[in-house]
């Protein structure tokens, strides 16, 4: 269906040659527009000029469902990637949430980008005068105004756009063609009386039709048919110089076959039609078909102004105003009847996985029950599907007032509010449910109302306990294995993790597990469920492993945001485990899918790769990735984001040792201890305003930070979040080392590093070293890592002595790299070395590189043994 949106005209048998317009267009060497009232061949003359001509073109139908400007460029940009496939890679980065997006970043980016085409393209819009969205047509003039010599418009229209056209042709940017040049002229008329109608026509005959017509083809056509179908009509009847095109389409209906005249009327309500809906139309009219040929081809044989929009010739339609008259027709004659049909298309275009069209056709029937009825029957499929912002967009096209006090639509917006992080949105509509009285509520209804309850006290009050008793009402009054109910598991799961039943969570979510099919959207979801609760419980060994499953299944499953979200959360324990490469690449991955993936993510996400550019000594890249937070911000509507570029434009300049002025920046901003501002997230504003207080050195500000550093302590272990216990524990050692107390900084050191082992998440240490690298003279150096040493800056050096030097070397000749166990779990799967090399994208030769390593590290001589002892170590 998508396909017919960028097809242009396929011309028909009983189109003539036009050389004359052609000519007209050869001479244009700027952007055009074609100008005139309906039925003047508008798009027929653009479609013989291209075919005539080798030019790379975008041809885009318009409709009144484009009368936005984020869907106009959508649609604009998915058909421009058609042409140049690895262009407009930023636009779509902005235009995935549509909601979120500001306008003016949208035009800039979409202009800017559509400038580095170099070479010729001409863009075709279709039917211009649907759009009154005053953004399209100013991002349109602007194209025009500033467009390179490469890039033309060619806009179609019945009516002038509001562009300021005579600037445009004063500097040459526009040229306009009217009814003037299309009209059909002498000779035109007669070519195409000639091939239609075996009769002579005298001379006067035909000066006084041509007259009377004034070259208006779709009427001269009009004209022509109805004399082959009533051969007693001649082209000079009072009827064909009436002027009257009701009239004449009244006639021209009246002489078809049969009951063609009522169907014809039928199918006049499809915008677009196949053979298969035009068939359960007459099927739905309980009339039956009386023609041996199929229904198009009867449509085309009576020269029944049909259209053809797909090069496999299945989709069609009416010319325009032809249709407009057979609707006026239809509505008049059988009004009832016409709604009920506009409900019967569309339901078929909504079984046929067409359901934007479908809502579509009762919205515009103005039957809002209908639409709603559709919306609720498939938001779940949506939401199973990841495709959340396609409901927005129905719920966007039903009147506000039905809006607001519809339930149906009232829930599915708290859903898309969590969905784009739009938390503070929520309690206003489940006010609203709570108003409505019990018998105007389903079951399934009250169960999600409950659900948003126990997500409200979650998530904007931190009552756990409080969230699992609204769950589980939730639970008590409905269930199904949606993908709303895997989302209310998934809530339920965290709140009894937070709760202090982390074995209850997971045992719940292993039931889940084994309800969905592996793979599937909801199976996604348990693993998503079970990585967050081990996550949160600080269990980095058992996450490791889920999360990577959660990522392999996630994977190219077409579940954008749920692809997302499992690359950011294995790029956050890949930082924990401090394989920056891998956290980079996986970051990469995840935030392409910007507008699917949740924004605090992305915000996250942001951060730690700019901190993996610092820990890489690549400050212009990290100090460029904090600029683009900057920059994000600004883009979208919701300005409450701006406190994670202020966290992480403090936090960079924290690690730089350039904090001079950051103590008075950070003591302004009012940051919140929330768990859902806390989480798992790396980067935390409140924890970072900590350790700028801590590191000042003032004493006053010191003892501030490290009282808020207890009270945030206090309030992660009553929710039993153990993601932060290390970097809440580092950064007590650091208030211990700033105040002169060593000894007891290095006992509780020597605790975290003990933590840190067993965990294998070493982030926290190592970020305090980069800041304060004479931290090191308090730890066991000898238990540290190699891949952390690797990662410490130059001046560390000179608080190690020669006596721990020879024991960190020693230690790091025996630790497995994370590569070295990445080739020691291919070879526990059983594959060989060159099947190791391609899945790892290294070398054969590197790959018995890292063997030998590990053969050496555990004492053993081959592959056979090498398994065996790794497992007796727990290391695969």
């Amino acid at each position: 269906m998508l396909n017919t949106k960028f097809h242009k005209p396929v011309l028909g048998t009983q189109i003539i040659s036009r050389p004359r317009i052609n000519k007209i267009f050869n001479g244009i060497p700027v952007s055009t527009l074609v100008c005139a009232p309906a039925g003047y061949g508008k798009s027929v003359a653009v479609s013989q000029w291209l075919d005539n001509h080798s030019v790379n073109y975008l041809w885009l139908n318009l409709d009144e469902d484009q009368n936005h400007l984020n869907i106009f460029l959508e649609y604009l940009v998915t058909g421009l990637q058609e042409i140049y496939p690895n262009k407009f890679y930023n636009f779509n980065s902005l235009i995935s949430n549509h909601r979120l997006v500001n306008k003016d970043k949208l035009k800039e980016v979409f202009i800017n980008e559509l400038d580095e085409i170099e070479e010729p393209l001409y863009i075709i819009l279709e039917d211009y005068h649907l759009i009154t969205d005053i953004d399209i047509h100013s991002i349109v003039e602007t194209c025009i105004k500033y467009s390179t010599r490469y890039l033309k418009f060619i806009i179609i229209s019945r009516l002038d756009p509001p562009f300021n056209t005579f600037d445009l042709k004063v500097y040459e940017k526009l040229q306009e063609i009217r009814m003037k040049e299309l009209a059909l002229d002498h000779n035109e008329i007669v070519e195409l009386i000639e091939s239609n109608l075996d009769i002579s026509i005298s001379e006067n005959e035909l000066k006084n039709f041509e007259d009377h017509a004034e070259g208006w083809i779709l009427g001269i056509k009009l004209a022509i048919s109805l004399v082959r179908k009533n051969r007693s009509i001649s082209l000079n009847s009072s009827l064909l110089m009436s002027h009257d095109i009701s009239r004449i389409v009244k006639n021209l209906i009246e002489n078809l076959d049969d009951n063609l005249p009522d169907f014809l009327l039928s199918f006049s309500l499809c915008k677009k039609f196949n053979e298969d809906l035009l068939r359960s139309i007459v099927k739905f009219s309980g009339n039956k078909w009386n023609f041996d040929a199929n229904i198009i081809e009867v449509l085309k044989d009576q020269n029944l102004f049909i259209t053809q929009l797909d090069e496999q010739g299945k989709w069609y339609r009416f010319h325009h105003f032809f249709r407009e008259i057979l609707l006026k027709i239809s509505f008049e004659n059988k009004p009832e009847e016409t709604q009920s049909l506009y409900s019967h298309i569309s339901e078929w275009f909504a079984d046929n996985d067409m359901i934007d069209e479908g809502i579509n056709y009762v919205i515009e029937s103005n039957q809002y029950d209908k639409a709603i009825e559709l919306i609720a029957k498939f938001r779940y499929d949506m939401l199973n599907n990841d495709r959340w912002w396609q409901v927005q967009r129905w719920i966007d096209k039903v009147p506000e007032k039905i809006r607001k006090t519809n339930p149906e639509l009232l829930l599915a917006q708290t859903l898309i509010f969590e969905n784009t992080w739009e938390l503070d949105k929520i309690p206003p509509i489940i006010n609203a449910l709570e108003k409505l009285l019990d018998s105007e509520l389903s079951e399934i209804q009250k169960s999600e109302i409950l659900y948003n309850k126990g997500h409200q006290q979650l998530n904007v009050h931190s009552d756990p306990k409080g969230a699992i008793e609204f769950f589980n009402k939730s639970k008590n009054i409905y269930t199904d294995n949606t993908a709303f109910f895997a989302r209310r598991e998934l809530f339920l799961s965290i709140s009894l993790q937070m709760s202090g039943e982390i074995e209850k969570a997971l045992r719940s979510i292993a039931e889940m597990g084994k309800i969905y099919k592996t793979g599937t959207y909801l199976y996604l979801r348990t693993l998503f469920a079970k990585t967050i609760v081990l996550l949160l419980s600080g269990d980095f060994k058992k996450v490791k492993k889920t999360v990577e499953e959660f990522e392999y299944f996630s994977r190219d499953s077409g579940f954008d945001s749920i692809e997302s979200y499992s690359c950011y959360l294995l790029a956050n324990i890949s930082l924990q485990m401090l394989n920056i490469e891998e956290t980079i690449d996986l970051l990469d991955r995840g935030m392409k899918f910007i507008g699917k993936m949740n924004y605090r993510l992305y915000f996250d996400s942001m951060i730690m790769k700019a901190l993996c550019y610092k820990i890489k000594g690549e400050d212009t890249l990290a100090k460029e990735t904090v600029d683009n937070i900057n920059k994000l911000v600004n883009q979208l509507q919701n300005k409450s984001f701006i406190v994670y570029y202020q966290s992480a434009k403090a936090r960079l300049k924290w690690l730089n040792d350039s904090d001079n002025d950051l103590l008075s920046e950070i003591k302004e901003l009012n940051f919140k201890t929330h768990f859902m501002e806390i989480y798992f997230f790396v980067d935390v504003p409140i924890i970072t305003q900590c350790k700028i207080l801590i590191s000042s050195g003032q004493t006053e500000a010191m003892k501030e930070g490290y009282l808020r550093i207890k009270e945030i302590e206090s309030y992660l272990l009553s929710i039993n979040n153990g993601y932060h216990y290390l970097d809440i524990s580092m950064l007590k050692v650091y208030y211990y080392y700033k105040n002169g107390k060593n000894k007891k900084a290095s006992i509780l050191a020597k605790s975290i590093i003990n933590e840190a082992n067993t965990r294998n998440t070493w982030w926290p240490i190592l970020e305090y070293l980069i800041k304060e690298p004479a931290l090191i003279s308090i730890l066991d150096k000898s238990i540290l890592p190699s891949h952390l040493i690797e990662l410490l800056p130059q001046e560390i050096d000179s608080f190690i002595d020669i006596e721990s030097r020879i024991s960190i070397k020693q230690n790091n000749d025996r630790q497995i790299s994370y590569r070295e166990q990445e080739v020691l779990k291919a070879v526990a799967m059983g594959l060989r070395n060159k099947e190791i090399a391609e899945s790892l994208n290294i070398s054969e030769v590197t790959v018995k590189s890292h063997l030998t390593n590990i053969f050496r590290k555990i004492d053993v001589p081959n592959r056979t043994s090498m398994i065996k002892r790794a497992r007796e170590l727990n290391l695969i």
